[in-house]
């Protein structure tokens, strides 16, 4: 009996015009998760629902999960620490919302503790509610009366979780600076 040979994956399009490859056998779970993981960073939680979203049993998923891990592409302290840094970067936000956010996507509370730690000893908390403070006030065309201005700060500085103590120095630091000027 002659079997057919197997086929070389083939390039296609699906219905929304993404490229998908067609193999003729089908893929570990550990290629899988590579698979995802390759485009960015992702926490472990976000890779296991992945791959119980493809229909993997609980037991390959772990053994998976433990093999990524040993190649080093899986690594929750280190994707915790990007992320801050881009955040900070680019949506800053005070301590409290940095590890609600850690927490809310599957990060253990002592892992976000000791990225924030990190993160923040680089990158002083009171030092991105300034730049945040220093970006609103640029932005403002005329100058509001200074009580108003003063609540205006508060309350844009606490809808991004920056605690009292920091939102009280920010603004006395960005006031003094207008007011020197």
């Amino acid at each position: 009996m002659r079997t057919a040979p197997l086929r070389e994956p083939r390039s296609t399009r699906d219905a929304q015009g993404r490229r998908s490859e067609t193999c003729a056998f089908p893929l570990s779970p550990v290629e899988i998760a590579l698979r995802f993981l390759a485009p960015r960073r992702r926490f472990e939680r976000e890779v296991r629902a992945h791959l119980r979203k493809k229909g993997i049993a609980k037991g390959e998923i772990d053994a998976a999960i433990d093999r990524v891990r040993e190649l080093g592409v899986l690594n929750d302290p280190e994707t915790a620490r990007a992320w801050l840094k881009d955040r900070l970067r680019f949506g800053p936000k005070g301590r409290s919302l940095l590890q609600a956010h850690l927490v809310r996507q599957g990060v253990s509370p002592e892992i976000a503790d000791e990225a924030l730690r990190e993160v923040l000893q680089e990158n002083p908390e009171i030092d991105t509610a300034v730049a945040v403070l220093r970006k609103l006030t640029a932005r403002r065309t005329r100058e509001p009366e200074h009580d108003v201005l003063r609540r205006r700060m508060w309350s844009a500085l606490g809808r991004r979780g920056f605690d009292p103590e920091t939102t009280r120095e920010a603004i006395a630091r960005v006031l003094g600076e207008q007011e020197e000027e």
